[in-house]
This record gives C-alpha cells, structure tokens and sequence, in this order.
C-alpha cells in the first residue's frame, strides 16, 4: 500500500483514494486481459477484408480502443486512416479520422496523472 504520509497534502479524502487506488492496482491484470481480449477481437472481425474500407474501421476501432489505454498506439492507428482517406480520397473518412484526433488527444490528457492533479487540486 502507498504510504500515507507521501500524499499528506493532498486533502482529507486521501485513505478513500488510496484504498481506491490499491482495488485499482490490483484489478489491473483483469483489466489488461480484457484489453487484450478486445484489441485481438477486433484485428479478427477484420482479418478476412483487405479492401480499404474495412481496413478504415479496423484503424477506427483500434484507434479507440487504445485511447484510453496507449496514446503511441492511438495515434498511430488515427495516423492509418488518415492514409487510407488520403489514398482513396474519400474527404468523408479524412475528416472522421481529422475529427477523432482532438477526441484522442482529449481522452490521454484526461486520463493523464497530471491532468488528475489539475482537477483535483486546481493547480500546477
């Protein structure tokens, strides 16, 4: 367990925190399981198509299972449908994959450490 005494500043709710942050710590091997289980679920759904259309919403999925877990991954997947787009020249996919980028970035700052400390403390 983290020691107390670490976080003494961080307000009178920091044992609920802490004890929050332990069931997390320890769930995590369950939660990378079933990240696992979905990310291979997806790169299956899509393994039998190779048109880009297909390819297109397998990046999509990807990217967006990832946002929460890998911002790497989930740019890099955002980055592929970006290119199918540009390839096929479909303006529609261009600006889904243009669109979901903010989301993206929005989603690893909010998951961030840092922005946690933001909210919670409302500084720096």
């Amino acid at each position: 367990m983290l020691r107390n005494e670490t976080f003494s500043g961080c307000g009178s709710n920091t044992n609920v925190y802490l004890k929050e942050l332990d069931g997390v710590l320890e769930s995590k091997s369950e939660h990378d399981s079933r990240f696992k289980e979905k990310i291979s679920l997806i790169h299956s759904m899509y393994s039998k198509y190779s048109d880009p259309d297909r390819q297109f919403e397998k990046c999509m999925a990807l990217a967006e299972a990832f946002s929460a877990y890998s911002s790497d991954s989930t740019f890099r997947y955002l980055e592929k449908c970006q290119k199918i787009a540009s390839d096929v020249k479909d303006e529609y996919k261009a600006q889904k994959a243009d669109f979901a980028w903010p989301n993206g970035i929005i989603a690893v700052i909010l998951c961030s450490p840092f922005w946690n400390h933001i909210h919670t403390t409302g500084s720096t």
